[in-house]
């Protein structure tokens, strides 16, 4: 399903599990992982299919604010790593 969806560039902009995968498999995300030639990576693709989005009861969507992002990444060997992002890049709180 995601190969054939993310191989449209607006719909990589708004791609969660796209845009993660990226992250993990580059350990960055830049403008060029948005064009025609970056949304067909094979890295970023096959890791997309695997990435989950969910709502985390814990962070309070309130009104006018952003809620905090936190990624998760569960290995095969079962070990967690996680990372919390209270205030995005360019935000006044950071």
């Amino acid at each position: 399903m995601y190969p054939a969806i993310l191989s449209m560039c607006s719909f990589t902009k708004y791609s969660i599990p796209f845009t993660i995968a990226v992250a993990a498999a580059r350990r960055k995300v830049v403008v060029r992982d948005f064009t025609p030639e970056g949304i067909h990576a094979p890295a970023a693709l096959q890791l997309a299919q695997r990435v989950t989005a969910r709502l985390d009861p814990r962070f309070n969507m309130k009104a006018h604010t952003l809620p905090p992002g936190m990624v998760e990444i569960k290995t095969r060997d079962g070990k967690v790593y996680s990372q919390r992002c209270d205030f995005p890049y360019g935000h006044p709180g950071r």
